[in-house]
């Protein structure tokens, strides 16, 4: 899950899928939980400038080779971290790569997330310090 704090404080979660996988291992991401700070209105973000870290999703496969999707998705409530409130709208997050072809067992795909944030006031101040 990726948590933004400090301007707006929003939740969104990343979702990663394997297409025709039925075996033993699976994928895996330490990519769990960002915290971002700072995030303005108007602003573009690289989540992997900000935290030093692209998402990677790895085949934990023994011997297939996979093909992985990725998509944000908003959380469900119960998902959702107090103090944190779902992204107002998926459009602001783009993901660099979306889609890797023949992963190859215990190799990793990896890519960026872009947020952006729109110029408006009403995204501002939402600081949770």
């Amino acid at each position: 899950m990726l948590k933004f704090c400090k301007m707006p404080v929003l939740c969104l979660l990343i979702i990663f899928a394997a297409c025709n996988i039925a075996v033993a291992g699976g994928l895996s991401s330490t990519f769990v939980e960002v915290e971002l700070t700072g995030l303005k209105p108007g602003g573009t973000y690289s989540v992997e400038e900000k935290t030093g870290m692209p998402l990677a999703v790895d085949n934990t496969t023994e011997s297939k080779i996979v093909d992985i999707g990725i998509k944000p998705e908003k959380p469900q409530d119960y998902n959702l971290v107090p103090g944190y409130e779902p992204i107002p709208d998926l459009s602001w997050v783009t993901i660099e790569k979306d889609y890797f072809k023949k992963v190859g067992p215990k190799q990793s795909a990896k890519t960026d997330i872009l947020i952006s944030i729109p110029d408006d006031k009403k995204y501002a101040g939402k600081d949770n310090d």
